[in-house]
C-alpha cells in the first residue's frame, strides 16, 4: 500500500496537480493527503466531486486562502470512514480488502503556539483503538538542530516540548526516510536560504502485529515549498535458499 502526503500550498495549481497525479499513476497510490489546499467550501467540494468516480474523500475547508485539507482514498482498493476532523487534523479508519483496519491521522499543525498546544492536548486525550495507527503530515516544527539549515536558529519552546511529550507518551515511532533530508525550503538562495524537516510520519507498536515495514521517501520539490512524502507499507519475507529479505507491498 502506498500513501502520498503533501503540503501542496494550493490545490488549484496545474503544475502541482500534474506532478501529484503522475506520482499517483506511477506508484499506484491508494491514499492521498493534501495540506494547505487553500480551497474554501465550494472549491473543496468541487475538487472531491470531480474525482468521485474513482476516489472517495473528505475535506477540511480553508479559512479564506489559509489552511485546508483534502483526504482521498481509492474506492476499489480501500474503504474509509472519517471519524473526526478539525482545522489541524483529519482522522479516518481505513479497511483493506483483507479485513484489517488501521487509523490514519493527517496533520497540518498550526504555527500558532496556542493552537499547536490545543492539538497536542486533544491527541493526548484521544482514546485510540488498539489497532495500527499512522500519523503523517506537516508538523510545522523541528525537534533538533540538525533538522534546520540556514539563518534561523533552533529554539526550544513549550510547544516543541509538548510535541515531544506527546510522541513519547503515546508510544509512537518515527518512520525512517530516504531521499533528501529536508522537506521544506523558503525558496531563497545564498545566505537567505533556509531548509527544514517539517514533514514527518509516525506509527504505533500495533503495526508490528501486521509484520509491516513502513518506509518513507521524500520526493522531488515541485511547485510548492514542501516535498511530497511517499509512504510505503510492505511485508518482509525470507527466501529459504538465499535468506535475502525482499519487500512485498500490501
Amino acid at each position: 500500500m502506498k500513501i502520498i502526503s503533501w503540503n501542496i500550498r494550493g490545490a488549484r495549481k496545474k503544475t502541482a496537480n500534474d506532478y501529484l497525479w503522475s506520482l499517483v499513476r506511477r506508484f499506484n497510490v491508494e491514499v492521498i493527503l493534501l495540506l494547505e489546499t487553500h480551497l474554501v467550501e465550494e472549491e473543496a467540494e468541487n475538487y472531491l466531486k470531480w474525482r468521485k468516480r474513482v476516489w472517495d474523500g473528505e475535506a477540511v475547508y480553508s479559512n479564506g486562502r489559509s489552511g485546508g485539507m483534502i483526504l482521498l482514498w481509492k474506492k476499489d482498493a480501500i474503504k474509509g470512514k472519517v471519524v473526526f476532523k478539525d482545522s489541524q487534523s483529519i482522522n479516518c479508519i481505513f479497511e483493506k480488502d483483507c479485513g484489517k483496519c488501521f487509523l490514519f491521522t493527517g496533520i497540518y499543525a498550526s504555527t500558532n503556539i496556542k493552537m499547536r498546544g490545543c492539538l497536542c492536548k486533544r491527541f493526548s486525550e484521544l482514546q485510540v483503538p488498539e489497532i495500527p495507527w499512522l500519523i503523517t503530515g506537516d508538523m510545522n516544527c523541528i525537534t533538533k538542530a540538525e533538522e534546520n539549515k540556514g539563518r534561523r536558529a533552533f529554539v526550544e519552546n513549550t510547544s516543541l516540548a509538548d510535541f515531544r511529550n506527546l510522541v513519547d507518551g503515546m508510544g509512537l515511532f518515527e518512520a525512517d526516510h530516504k531521499g533528501p533530508h529536508f522537506t521544506w525550503s523558503n525558496k531563497r538562495v545564498g545566505g537567505e536560504k533556509v531548509l527544514a524537516r517539517l514533514d514527518r510520519t509516525y506509527y504505533n507498536a500495533a503495526w508490528l502485529d501486521w509484520d509491516l515495514n513502513i518506509m518513507v521517501e521524500h520526493m522531488n520539490m515541485v511547485d510548492s515549498s514542501h516535498r511530497p512524502v511517499m509512504i510505503k507499507m510492505c511485508k518482509w519475507y525470507q527466501k529459504q535458499k538465499t535468506k535475502n529479505k525482499e519487500r512485498i507491498y500490501v
